[in-house]
């Protein structure tokens, strides 16, 4: 077969088709405008503290980290509040072994839980944070029961009267977030 050779000199009586040239510029041209970035340069002063020299750190006493946390095993409701170590006793324990069946705490159980939180709420009063740790087969009515108990204080709290701030806002621990590991 043999090769065709064209003629480069030869004169083209059709004129040049910009239709497709126009329609991709009529698309490219607004897209690079919309997303070309305009702005301008902001200098802002800022005042950063001045770090603690390492020989001065030891007179400076930091409280530490506010921590409450509430693991909810089965049989139980364990409370700890800034405790380094979460494997070891709580601070506070609702004994719920009566009811390992049921759906829900009792009302004496309820009842000794949000008072647990009163009294933590009494010592740290502007904190608003609590992590809770459920056991994975808990019954949601038990968790709902929990969460409900936690999250404000009810009408019949003495420590309303007492602390009038308390009474103001009725938030207890309002600030609640969920564990992601369960550690028996």
């Amino acid at each position: 077969m043999a090769k065709k050779k064209f003629n480069v000199d030869a004169d083209f009586d059709e004129p040049l088709n910009l239709t497709p040239f126009l329609d991709v510029m009529i698309v490219l041209i607004p897209f690079l405008m919309l997303t070309a970035s305009f702005f301008t340069v902001v200098v802002l002063e800022a005042k950063l503290p001045t770090p603690i020299p390492p020989e001065r750190m030891q007179e400076v006493k930091m409280p530490p980290p506010f921590d409450l946390v509430v693991m909810v095993p089965k049989d139980s409701i364990k409370i700890y509040v800034n405790n380094k170590d979460p494997l070891g006793p709580p601070q506070f324990f609702v004994d719920a072994s009566d009811r390992k069946d049921s759906s829900s705490y009792t009302e004496e159980q309820v009842l000794k839980f949000h008072s647990i939180l009163i009294e933590i709420k009494k010592k740290f009063p502007t904190e608003e944070r609590m992590a809770l740790d459920p056991h994975p087969s808990l019954p949601l009515e038990k968790l709902a029961q929990i969460i409900d108990q936690s999250k404000t204080f009810s009408g019949t709290d003495a420590v309303l009267e007492e602390v009038p701030q308390f009474k103001e806002s009725m938030r207890l621990f309002p600030g609640l977030a969920m564990k992601g590991v369960y550690v028996p």
